[in-house]
């Protein structure tokens, strides 16, 4: 995670813990000052920034693509 790295260098007296669990928390309940997660994760009464853009890709194994064939339907753009 980039971003905290530079907010560490512009902000050298704060201080950052990363917690990182399986399971979705209550961050207010839990007492966290924030939270990252994909958008649609997000609760509705919760405030969402946008920290980057993910590209969706999917990967396959040989096995799989030997089974099916490759799916050519779409293309990276």
């Amino acid at each position: 995670m980039p971003f905290v790295f530079e907010y560490l260098r512009r902000y050298n007296e704060m201080r950052v813990e990363i917690v990182t669990e399986g399971r979705l928390i209550d961050i207010i309940k839990d007492r966290f000052d924030a939270g990252v997660r994909l958008a649609e994760a997000v609760p509705r009464d919760m405030i969402a920034m946008p920290l980057v853009h993910i590209r969706g890709m999917l990967w396959s194994g040989r096995q799989a693509i030997s089974q099916t064939g490759p799916d050519r339907s779409r293309r990276p753009t």
